[in-house]
């Protein structure tokens, strides 16, 4: 992983996101939605890296691949 890193392992995080609104899941909100499954509430597996940094005695996410940056995007017309 690089020199900093003590020790790294792949290990996979299962994600369970908040409650969706009630608004937010009706047909008309689900088909203006880029990705309707961002309304799903279905807990996402994922496989991460978490590692040791030499400098900290504690686990950290270390994988720059991941993200969880997910929200209801609609396209938006002028």
């Amino acid at each position: 992983m690089g020199s900093a890193v003590d020790k790294s392992w792949v290990v996979t995080v299962d994600i369970r996101q908040k409650s969706v609104a009630a608004w937010a899941k009706t047909p008309a909100v689900q088909k203006l939605a880029r990705n309707p499954e961002t309304l799903s509430e279905e807990p996402k597996s994922y496989r991460v890296v978490v590692g040791r940094l030499k400098a900290d005695n504690k686990l950290q996410l270390i994988d720059p691949r991941f993200s969880i940056m997910r929200g209801l995007s609609v396209n938006q017309a002028f």
